[in-house]
């Protein structure tokens, strides 16, 4: 029996639903205008820039499903 992948899933269900993923991670946030991300995606930026502590890690997207839009979460 193989393991589940629980993002995966979540994903495939919230695409269906949304038009777009819900949550993503990479080492580069997506371009402006990149189709595929629901309004309120929540993306991880996992390139840490050498650990700096003032790099911006977690974005949002402000656009729509067929136009993202990623603005950087400032944590304090």
């Amino acid at each position: 029996m193989s393991g589940h992948n629980a993002l995966f899933e979540l994903n495939e269900t919230a695409t269906t639903a949304h038009g777009g993923k819900i949550l993503d991670f990479g080492n580069a946030v997506p371009t402006n205008g990149t189709p595929g991300f629901a309004p309120s995606c929540i993306f991880l930026d996992t390139n840490s820039t050498g650990g700096a502590s003032s790099a911006t890690h977690i974005f949002i997207n402000v656009g729509t499903a067929a136009s993202c839009n990623f603005d950087g979460i400032t944590v304090s």
